[in-house]
């Protein structure tokens, strides 16, 4: 458990945040977490809110959703806090139902629009998947593109995207050559790239943004590079942010 503060704890505003500290996505909620923090000290530094304090308290989900269900049930129950943070979409399904019950607001970082119009306390904080499908149909329509290969992570906020890119890309007589997609377990993407046969004049779209460092890296090894990625998730990634991978980027032209 990681408190910010116990100052005034008897009058404070507690946010409850259950985030992934360690594990696969760790980098992601460490950077959650710590944005949390500090905007916390900078509002106590100036008061606080109507002279209360603000507290985080957070719970180590791991990235995983059994272990988010039950950092949650505790920091409703035993910490008793007046609202709760989540990021990633399968984290913030998996304990939307314990934060609706227990009638408290919920503040998420995913890009999935579908649950917050479950509750009139949830809000989203982050882009809309949806929205950037239909961008990057728009892109390859104005890239000259007229012929698309999917590749996508097997999850909710993939497929939210990859459902608005394929309709926008067909309302743009952007043809789906064909598609695929891979478990976010995967570590090896070449059999899914093997299968795509991408070729000059084709284009690769991808929802891979925890595999974004991989998929770059073996379309390299497999002389493919030069066949131009359009990518949901892509650069900024903490896993992206080497001199290797800005290089592969670069030479793509994702």
């Amino acid at each position: 458990v990681i408190a910010v503060s116990n100052k005034g704890r008897g009058n404070d505003i507690r946010i409850g945040a259950t985030v992934a500290l360690t594990g696969t996505l760790a980098s992601q909620g460490q950077a959650e977490y710590n944005g949390l923090r500090l905007a916390a000290e900078d509002i106590n530094a100036a008061g606080g809110i109507g002279g209360r304090l603000v507290r985080v308290v957070g719970e180590d989900n791991q990235g995983d959703q059994k272990a988010a269900v039950s950092s949650v049930q505790k920091l409703l129950a035993a910490d008793n806090v007046h609202l709760i943070f989540s990021g990633f979409t399968h984290i913030t399904k998996a304990v939307s139902p314990i934060v609706k019950r227990s009638n408290r607001p919920m503040f998420y970082h995913s890009s999935d629009n579908t649950i917050a119009a479950d509750s009139p306390l949830f809000f989203k904080d982050y882009f809309d998947v949806g929205r950037s499908g239909e961008d990057l149909a728009r892109q390859l329509k104005s890239d000259g593109y007229t012929r698309a290969k999917l590749l996508t992570e097997i999850s909710d906020a993939c497929k939210l995207g990859m459902d608005a890119f394929k309709k926008s890309a067909t309302d743009k007589g952007i043809v789906i050559v064909s598609e695929d997609s891979y478990a976010g377990t995967t570590s090896d993407l070449r059999p899914n790239l093997t299968k795509l046969a991408l070729k000059k004049g084709d284009a690769l779209v991808a929802c891979s943004w925890r595999h974004s460092n991989i998929l770059i890296k073996q379309m390299d090894e497999l002389g493919i590079i030069s066949v131009p990625s359009y990518q949901f998730y892509a650069p900024f990634l903490t896993q992206s942010q080497t001199d290797e991978m800005r290089t592969l980027f670069s030479k793509n032209g994702t």
